[in-house]
């Protein structure tokens, strides 16, 4: 990651592309999703490729699949964190109803949505200075 103009800054992820910057209301100049959105964004597309995959074992095209994320925002002392994320799932007419407890296992059990409800540790270490991280 390395800063480019002002608040964006470009981010390289196995040689593809992506950069992140602030709206223009938070001294951005909104040149791209927030990392807030990159967030969600990543928990929706974990949500639509275990869909996906899970429409294309039973020979359901997945053209119709369709995921839109919202989520919400809490303040804190130290800028807010996302509260919450509502998925809402889109699948082809096609699938019979009664797949759908089914496939409600299949997508949380993706790996980003289970990343939320057991989160990982996330340690920061700042050049010479020693990790926080215990042990």
């Amino acid at each position: 990651m390395r800063p480019l103009a002002g608040a964006a800054y470009a981010i390289t992820v196995r040689g593809h592309g992506l950069s992140v910057d602030q709206p223009l209301g938070s001294g951005g100049t909104d040149t791209a999703p927030t990392p807030v959105e990159l967030f969600v964004a990543s928990v929706a597309s974990s949500v639509a490729l275990g869909a996906g995959e899970f429409l294309r074992q039973r020979g359901i095209d997945q053209d119709e699949l369709k995921v839109h994320a919202s989520f919400r925002m809490t303040g804190t002392d130290r800028g807010g964190r996302v509260e919450s994320i509502h998925l809402r799932v889109t699948v082809p007419r096609e699938l019979p109803a009664r797949h759908a407890p089914e496939l409600r296992v299949a997508m949380a059990e993706c790996a980003v949505p289970q990343s939320l409800h057991e989160p990982p540790e996330v340690d920061i270490e700042i050049n010479d200075y020693p990790s926080l991280a215990p042990g």
